[in-house]
């Protein structure tokens, strides 16, 4: 892509941000006048005595900020982001059409279902709750809330109550 047209017009830029500050990052670069995008889902969130329905973000971790590039700082200086996406080294651009995309589907109350790639034998590492920083291999598919992991060196298989949501893919060599 043209250097020249990257920093001269405005496209749609995905950032990381915290786990779970979504619509709070969202709130504060609306305020700074910033146009964001936060797709949002409607579930239904099983409590211990009632069942709520709550809005969450369809991709976890991510909100679109349509700017030209050279406005990035005011961004990633928000507190709440992280970095700019990038995919091999370099500022990724979003198309128009993917994010509208997005919209039309969760307009047309589509049943979207964000693939995260867990699959068996991909090594995870849980970034949240009573398991946090535990390193596994993924040998069931997840059903529900609950996923088998495997240790290796122990040669175990635990199946654990997880939120897929408090799962990331890993690198970590398992021990």
């Amino acid at each position: 892509m043209d250097t020249r047209k990257l920093y001269d017009e405005m496209h749609w830029f995905a950032f990381y941000v915290k786990a779970r500050h979504e619509k709070k990052v969202c709130e504060r670069l609306t305020q700074l006048n910033i146009e964001t995008y936060l797709p949002l889902v409607t579930k239904i969130s099983q409590w211990s005595d009632r069942k709520k329905k709550i809005e969450e973000p369809l991709i976890r971790g991510f909100i679109f900020c349509r700017m030209f590039l050279k406005d990035r700082i005011p961004i990633l200086e928000t507190p709440g982001v992280v970095n700019i996406f990038r995919f091999a080294g370099k500022w990724t651009i979003i198309p128009d059409y993917e994010i509208e995309s997005i919209r039309i589907a969760l307009e047309a109350k589509a049943n979207l279902v964000l693939e995260d790639h867990f699959i068996l034998g991909r090594k995870v590492k849980i970034i949240e709750g009573q398991f946090k920083g535990l390193v596994g291999r993924i040998v069931t598919l997840p059903e529900g809330d609950s996923l088998y992991l495997e240790f290796e060196k122990l040669q175990l298989s635990f199946k654990l109550k997880v939120e897929v949501n408090d799962l990331e893919l890993s690198d970590e060599a398992i021990s």
